[in-house]
């Protein structure tokens, strides 16, 4: 009984080195090996396996992240790139700039600086929520009101000058206890996504209802998802558009998005089909009065 032993001996003492493989042992083979063993053997193939899946998927995350990474340089630098060459332009005796250019060249300044407080925005929430050192503050607000307000706004950013925007309720008003900051944080984010993702003139519809539970719907007509991009969404580090693209995201903002709205126990899930838009619902628990 002591050459298996020494067999799984050498098995578990491989695992512990990061060899998956099983090893072979044409002596272990040829012994026959009791029950227990037998059981054991079975386990440790189980657990070797697993190990293994988790390397791999250790080093997918890896290699995500250095992705990421690169990615999210590339889209710091890009707006400042911006900032410096039209501010160098404005400063220039080189050049009397009209008004209608100074305003056009101050437009495009405004907007990159958006963009960078908004990565930034992003890179900090993603940090504060690893660890866990958001509050939730939660007070009575108007639903309707919030998130009508929230799409004036994002409406009137720069970047979504080009789209068309919709807000639709039955109700007036809908009273829910909810963290303001956080939802605001996350409706903010599936705008942004909306508008960053699609061509000019899609038209982009955001509906609030309260039936069996709170609903909040982000639909638009624009490009759409293929399956791929539909699975990852809301994986964090996921980038579904090349960072070569004028304006790029983190990858972290729907992953935030969704982690805001888990926070609230709520759900959010999106239906999608490619150049046929997207529709991104949100569903919170109802609540007593």
């Amino acid at each position: 009984m002591s050459s298996p032993v020494f067999y799984y001996l050498n098995w578990i003492d491989q695992l512990s080195q990061g060899n998956y493989n099983v090893p072979e042992t044409s002596k272990a083979r040829n012994i026959q090996i009791p029950g227990l063993f037998d059981e054991l053997s079975t386990k440790i193939e189980k657990l070797t396996n697993r190990l293994k899946e988790n390397e791999l998927e250790r080093k997918k995350l890896e290699k995500t992240r250095r992705d990421w990474t690169s990615g999210v340089t590339h889209d710091l630098k890009t707006p400042l790139s911006y900032i410096q060459g039209y501010s160098t332009m404005l400063l220039s005796d080189e050049h009397q700039w009209t008004f209608e250019e100074k305003k056009k060249f101050i437009t495009i300044i405004q907007e990159k600086a958006n963009h960078m407080n908004h990565l930034i925005d992003d890179l900090n929430d993603a940090f504060r929520f690893e660890s866990n050192t958001i509050q939730r503050r939660i007070k009575q607000l108007d639903v309707v009101s919030l998130v009508k307000k929230i799409v004036k706004d994002v409406s009137k950013q720069p970047a979504a000058r080009s789209k068309q925007f919709r807000f639709v309720s039955d109700e007036e008003t809908i009273f829910y206890r909810l963290d303001e900051k956080l939802i605001k944080r996350s409706l903010v984010n599936l705008l942004m996504n909306a508008i960053l993702h699609n061509p000019p003139n899609t038209n982009i519809t955001v509906t609030v209802q309260m039936n069996t539970m709170l609903s909040i719907t982000i639909s638009d007509n624009g490009n759409g998802m293929n399956d791929e991009e539909k699975n990852n969404i809301f994986q964090r580090y996921y980038r579904g558009i090349s960072t070569s693209a004028p304006i790029g995201g983190t990858g972290l903002g729907m992953a935030i998005a969704k982690q805001f709205i888990t926070a609230h126990q709520g759900t959010i899930h999106v239906q999608s089909s490619l150049g046929k838009g997207t529709t991104i619902v949100i569903h919170l628990p109802k609540q007593d009065d």
